[in-house]
């Protein structure tokens, strides 16, 4: 799926100013797409189309294809794309042990920043089409099954949901599976944190 995304609503879409092609040599192959819009304000459309792996397109744009609520349009453009193959990511299998119903497993940056975030499965949470990278992991138990972590809050006399950091980082590479099976409960909540992330945190301001 493709998007477009303007910085103010559109207004208008000529969707016969927009094309698709497929690059095969110098030969340019018309691709069959639909146009949706992806929010309320209509700020961003989609491109849906059926692309293949590891293949070369073009977004074309004609000018004046797309108009704002204030009139304001653009140049043509054109945007090269290259989709990757499935041999170029990896994936990973978290299995958590003892195992909860209602834990939830983060894919973490290098910056400490949610990537992915899945519901725990008993044979193993996938993550697939990882990027070659260095990842971290981060576990929360969902008490109130909302699908967030939830603070404490001393008026309801609260606790935090628990939260766990695997205690090192993960480095994926192209076309390999990797599987970590995590004893959560091996590494003192407080000291599992890895370094690096820690590190990267955002300093407070005094």
């Amino acid at each position: 799926t493709l998007r477009i995304t303007s910085t103010t609503p559109l207004a208008a879409i000529q969707s016969d100013s927009i094309h698709l092609v497929q690059r095969i040599d110098t030969i340019r192959k018309p691709i069959a797409f639909a146009i949706e819009p992806y929010d309320t304000l209509p700020m961003t459309i989609r491109i849906i189309a059926r692309l293949e792996e590891g293949q070369q397109y073009e977004l074309q744009l004609d000018s004046a294809a797309l108009y704002d609520i204030y009139g304001i349009t653009h140049d043509k453009q054109t945007f090269s794309l290259q989709l990757k193959t499935k041999e170029d990511y990896s994936t990973l299998r978290v299995k958590i042990k003892p195992f909860v119903s209602n834990a939830r497993i983060q894919l973490l940056s290098k910056k400490d920043e949610v990537l992915r975030e899945m519901a725990a499965e008993e044979m193993g949470t996938l993550f697939s089409f990882l990027k070659p990278d260095e990842y971290y992991l981060r576990m929360y138990i969902d008490a109130n099954n909302d699908w967030q972590w939830t603070t404490g809050s001393w008026e309801e006399k609260r606790q935090p949901e628990l939260v766990y950091y695997f205690p090192s980082k993960i480095q994926t590479k192209s076309n390999w599976d990797f599987e970590e099976e995590w004893d959560y409960t091996a590494v003192e909540q407080l000291k599992a944190k890895p370094a690096e992330l820690i590190k990267a945190a955002p300093k407070k301001k005094k």
